[in-house]
């Protein structure tokens, strides 16, 4: 952890150091560096934003730290937790960056600078998606794109194989790292490490053929990981590890594939951005088509619709087939700002609203703040750009920043293990939003342009394979070795202990899960963010009651005393 008095001599502040004739316009020039965040140490102390820097200012004092344990430590902090922060992560799963889920520590966003002088800190975007690039192709021509393609992903990887330590790949089999791992072996001469990880578990959890396929179409020294064993002790280490809960299940095999990595190089490449680029998942076909027929309904039939859409049920309340009718309706009557907001759920509202205890519905109240309201805003910023951008902007500055970046860069950083994503180059990300539309999303088929680039560079099998998500037997663990630990940690006890979430009310949730057998994919990932919560609390919050101030018109919080724990015991593995 930083303070802004003193000196420093690292290395990050003796490369920001030479960059100092940029300061007042923010433009630091370290293209293929490998860290987000960046320190200088100087009469005006300027700091530049990555998804791993957490700040707080107190008493006229800015502390500057990667993780938040280190701040927590500090005396002039209260160690309380934000109610609008844990309303938002048991609604998507994460908080939302500049928050965290303690009052008075900030993330300093992704792109923004801090300047900290006289006491006083500024904080302003210096780098946006939307910045300028003069190297893009001015027409729409397809195989103009693909050239631009090729030589900036080329470069970008060939700028992260810069090291004078062993490095590797991280290689599920799927295009996006299967295209890193091609292009790797592109500009290396020696040999090239990959790692992959699989389940036990019977079903759709092992996808090591695959990895094993491009492995050896590129003649990689490739190393698998099987896990075999309990994640029980594991996710105590996980989430200690996070500083702040984190509902992402892939967390868990994302700790031990960087585990094994790190017995044998020192920094990774991974395949994280591309599908936030290059429009990789189902719910950007849903914006982009429903969002042209919506544009031929007459106006009159939009009203109507929406008027519809206000008198009926919660699409969650019906299955998944009526969530899906849900969202379609959505799509099509209402503005892509209030349409969007339902791919980014990860507890729907009606579930939420029933667990939360009352005395927690009344300070969310006094707050005023939609915990999607951190989303929505964003639309504000391209509001002339295509639906298609729309979304994936807004999923570029939450979901990857805060979820899924977070959740790779903490569980390699716990394994002293460097991670590196080629895709997030910032020309590569410059050039992808302002990409024609066709050709990320083309009749049905995801990152369009990815895979006619991988046509050249890769196995069919692998460039035409289907998007297929990191699936975790979370189910399998719930029924079988977690089971006590998710009654121990969502007992009645335990619940009316801290006061934000009602007792009678998870008792009928596990009730349901467990003896009537309601494990659909909603309810699993609920299950899972509740038991992490909870981890979590067990881990850096001591007393954790819900407290109401005597006035409803100041913010009010979640009273917490941090308790400061050791760090968990490493737990085994098996390969």
């Amino acid at each position: 952890m930083k303070s802004l008095r003193g000196n420093s001599s690292s290395n990050r502040d003796a490369i920001l150091s030479t960059n100092q004739k940029d300061r007042p316009t923010g433009r630091v020039q370290l293209r293929g560096c490998t860290f987000g965040q960046s320190n200088s140490i100087s009469p005006d102390q300027l700091f530049c934003g990555g998804n791993l820097e957490f700040l707080s200012n107190a008493r006229r004092t800015v502390h500057l730290t990667s993780e938040i344990k280190s701040l927590l430590c500090c005396e002039d902090l209260p160690g309380e937790i934000d109610p609008v922060s844990l309303d938002q992560y048991l609604t998507l799963g994460y908080v939302p960056g500049p928050r965290t889920m303690f009052r008075g520590i900030s993330k300093l966003l992704p792109g923004h600078l801090m300047v900290f002088s006289q006491g006083r800190s500024k904080i302003r975007e210096y780098w946006d998606v939307t910045s300028q690039n003069s190297t893009v192709p001015c027409s729409d021509n397809e195989e103009e794109w693909l050239e631009w393609l090729d030589a900036n992903l080329q470069e970008a990887v060939r700028l992260r194989l810069v090291s004078d330590v062993p490095l590797g790949a991280f290689l599920s089999g799927g295009l996006d790292s299967s295209v890193v791992v091609a292009l790797m072996r592109r500009s290396m001469t020696g040999p090239l490490k990959t790692f992959s990880v699989a389940f036990d578990e019977a079903g759709d959890y092992d996808e090591r053929r695959h990895a094993r396929q491009v492995a050896n179409y590129f003649e990689t020294e490739h190393y698998e990981l099987v896990v075999r064993e309990s994640p029980l002790d594991l996710l105590n280490k996980v989430v200690w590890h996070f500083d702040e809960p984190v509902a992402d299940e892939a967390a868990v095999p994302s700790y031990l594939l960087s585990t094994l990595a790190r017995e044998h190089v020192k920094v990774v490449l991974t395949g994280e951005g591309a599908d936030e680029l290059f429009a990789g998942y189902g719910q950007y076909y849903y914006v982009q088509y429903l969002n042209e027929l919506q544009g031929r309904l007459p106006n009159l039939a939009r009203e109507a619709g929406r008027c519809i859409l206000r008198f009926a049920p919660d699409g969650g309340r019906g299955g998944k087939w009526v969530g899906r009718a849900h969202k379609v309706l959505l799509g099509l009557f209402c503005p892509l700002p209030e349409s969007f907001m339902q791919f980014g759920q990860m507890i729907p509202d009606y579930v939420r609203q029933s667990l939360y205890s009352q005395q927690f519905k009344q300070v969310l109240r006094s707050q005023n703040e939609l915990p999607y309201e951190c989303r929505r805003k964003y639309f504000g910023k391209v509001v002339a750009s295509s639906a298609l951008n729309q979304a994936l902007y807004v999923d570029t500055k939450t979901w990857l920043p805060d979820e899924l970046l977070m959740k790779v860069d903490k569980m390699t950083m716990a394994n002293s293990l460097e991670a590196r994503a080629p895709y997030l180059d910032h020309r590569l990300v410059e050039g992808a939003f302002r990409m024609p539309d066709r050709l990320k999303v083309q009749k049905g088929v995801f990152k369009y342009i990815l895979r006619r680039y991988g046509r050249s560079i890769l196995p069919e099998s692998i460039w035409r394979r289907p998007k297929h998500g990191f699936s975790v037997p979370y189910r399998e663990w719930f029924n079988g070795p977690l089971k006590p630990l998710v009654y121990d940690s969502l007992s009645s006890r335990t619940i009316r202990s801290h006061g934000f979430l009602e007792a009678q009310a998870i008792t009928k949730f596990l009730h349901e899960y467990f003896n009537r057998g309601r494990q659909g994919e909603k309810e699993t990932r609920t299950l899972w963010a509740l038991v992490c919560l909870q981890l979590w609390s067990d881990l850096f919050v001591k007393t954790n009651r819900v407290e109401m101030a005597p006035t409803c018109c100041d913010r009010h919080a979640v009273g917490a005393s941090i308790a400061h724990k050791n760090i968990p015991t490493v737990a085994s593995r098996n390969v």
